[in-house]
Formats: structure tokens, C-alpha cells, sequence
């Protein structure tokens, strides 16, 4: 298989941890240090699952993409709002975290400190705005309308500007 192939199959594959009812974890569940409420160690932060379906629709993994795109859509109407991140966990129902947990870490040469290894998500969070936005507008889009070949960066950041441009400034912000 072509690597973007072998890529694909494993990030979509459930049995490698990375993706989870609510979207692509930060780390997969295998990991040693996986903790699904832990900020970036097993998260699903639902800006990045959006970039991974904007890069699997320029490869043309276009039902993989609508997945996460659904995924990201489900859970901010599933919560009512637009969190910053949600648990990595395997329940379908989305969660956020609810409470502060904090760990001591030691370092050899700086001794201990206390570091804040959970914590709630903002409610609001633009790039999650960004990403509902994003994602709501791919899934409106009919396959034959989408690019069918590979796109520069600064083509998708223009494709990006234009979503939010569109869904918010001519049909309104709308609803959840």
C-alpha cells in the first residue's frame, strides 16, 4: 500500500487508539502515557480532527473525512457549545473535564513543581468554532463539487477564510 493509504488505515482504525467516538485523540490509547482527560496526552481536540479531514479530503479519502467532519459537528451539538477539547474516551457520549488535577513533576536538575496535567476546556473556543464552521460546510458540499487533487496550504487557509465568511456573514451564524 501506498504510505497515504497505510496512514489513513491506521489513524481511522479503531484498534490503534487514535480515533474515538468524539474525534482524533492528541495520543494514542496505546501509548504508555495515554490519559484521556490529560490536555494534550489523549485528548480529542476537535480543531485538529477537522485539519485531518480537510488532509484525508486532499487525498481523496472522502467518506474517512465526512466521518470526522460528522464527529466534530455531533459533538459540539451533542454539548451546546463549542469546547476547546473533550475527553479521549470510548463512550459516545462527549465529555469535558470537570475539574482540576494537578500532579507534581520532578526533574533532576530543577527539582519538583506542581503542573496542571487536567483541566476544564474553554467553553468557547474560536479554532472549535472554526472547526464546526469548516466541517458544516464540507458536509453540505456534494463529492463531485470537492477538489479533486491535491491543494497548496495557502489555498486551504483561503478555503477556511471563505467557510467562515460564508456560513457567518451571508447565512447567518444559525444554530447548534
Amino acid at each position: 500500500r501506498e504510505p497515504a493509504a497505510q496512514l489513513v488505515g491506521q489513524l481511522m482504525d479503531p484498534d490503534e487508539g487514535l480515533i474515538c467516538p468524539s474525534g482524533i485523540r492528541t495520543l494514542s490509547s496505546h501509548e504508555r502515557l495515554f490519559r484521556p482527560c490529560a490536555y494534550h496526552n489523549g485528548t480529542v481536540w476537535l480543531w485538529d480532527t477537522a485539519w485531518v479531514g480537510l488532509g484525508l479530503l486532499r487525498h481523496r479519502y472522502h467518506r474517512c473525512a465526512d466521518l470526522l467532519f460528522s464527529k466534530v459537528i455531533e459533538v459540539c451539538r451533542e454539548l451546546c457549545y463549542y469546547p476547546e477539547h473533550v475527553r479521549g474516551i470510548d463512550s459516545t457520549q462527549p465529555s469535558v473535564n470537570d475539574r482540576i488535577t494537578v500532579v507534581e513533576s520532578h526533574d533532576p536538575h530543577f527539582g519538583a513543581w506542581p503542573n496542571q496535567a487536567e483541566q476544564p476546556p474553554q467553553v468557547v473556543q474560536g479554532w472549535t468554532v472554526m472547526a464546526f464552521l469548516v466541517a458544516s460546510r464540507e458536509q453540505s458540499r456534494p463529492v463531485q463539487a470537492r477538489p479533486p487533487a491535491p491543494r497548496e496550504v495557502d489555498d486551504l487557509d483561503a478555503e477556511l477564510a471563505a467557510a467562515v465568511k460564508d456560513t457567518v456573514f451571508n447565512e447567518g451564524a444559525g444554530e447548534i
